[in-house]
C-alpha cells in the first residue's frame, strides 16, 4: 500500500508538478479522500453561518471554478 502511494506521488511530481504535463495528469494520491472530508466540513460551515455571512459557494463549486481556470492557464 505504501509503495503504491509513493509511486503515485512520484508520478504526480515527475509529470504534472515538474513539467505541467496536463495530458498525463492523474489526481494526487489520497487527495480525493482528503478533499471529500474538507468539503463536508466546509459545506457544514457554509450552511451554519450562511445566514450571517451571506451566500458563500460550497467547496466543490469553488474548486470546479478554479480547476477550469487552472487547466486553461496550464494549457497556454
Amino acid at each position: 500500500m505504501l509503495e503504491v502511494l509513493r509511486e503515485g506521488v512520484c508520478h504526480f511530481r515527475n509529470t504534472y508538478s515538474a513539467h505541467r504535463n496536463v495530458g498525463e495528469y492523474k489526481s494526487v494520491p489520497r487527495l480525493d479522500e482528503g478533499f471529500k472530508v474538507a468539503a463536508c466540513y466546509f459545506d457544514f460551515l457554509v450552511e451554519k453561518f450562511g445566514p450571517w455571512a451571506g451566500h458563500q459557494p460550497f467547496l466543490s463549486e469553488y474548486a470546479d471554478t478554479h480547476k477550469k481556470i487552472t487547466l486553461n492557464k496550464l494549457k497556454t
